[in-house]
């Protein structure tokens, strides 16, 4: 866990310069990151928070977003699952920062799908 944990605060730091030659590298770290923010229990929290941590500072670096957008189809999907477990203030800070940064981007279901989950996640709460 704790490998995990400053594997996703490396990522913060070096996402702009790391896999910029292996896409398939690139798309598996990102995966994880988004992934690890499912975490929320118990020790795994920790990592889920760095997580969050990573891919917002990862969403908004201008090298490394441009190479997210042909990934927008998976984050989308587990964004959306995301938004019913996660409670973190910053994962929410993060929904807000991906979807001004790719509102051109999020075109037809992607956006609609967001919202249905954002409004689905309020009638919960």
């Amino acid at each position: 866990m704790i490998l995990k944990s400053r594997f996703s605060l490396l990522l913060g730091y070096y996402a702009d310069i790391l896999f910029t030659q292996d896409p398939e590298a690139f798309k598996r770290t990102m995966e994880f990151l988004i992934e690890g923010i499912g975490f929320t229990q118990g020790i795994g929290e920790v990592i889920a928070r760095g997580c969050v941590d990573t891919i917002a500072i990862v969403v908004t670096d201008h090298d490394v977003a441009p190479r997210l957008k042909q990934h927008l189809d998976y984050i989308v999907i587990q964004l959306i699952r995301l938004l019913d477990t996660v409670t973190f203030v910053n994962f929410f800070d993060f929904m807000n920062d991906f979807i001004k940064l790719f509102a051109k981007d999020l075109v037809g279901d992607k956006i609609v799908s967001i919202m249905n989950g954002v409004v689905q996640r309020i009638s919960k709460e």
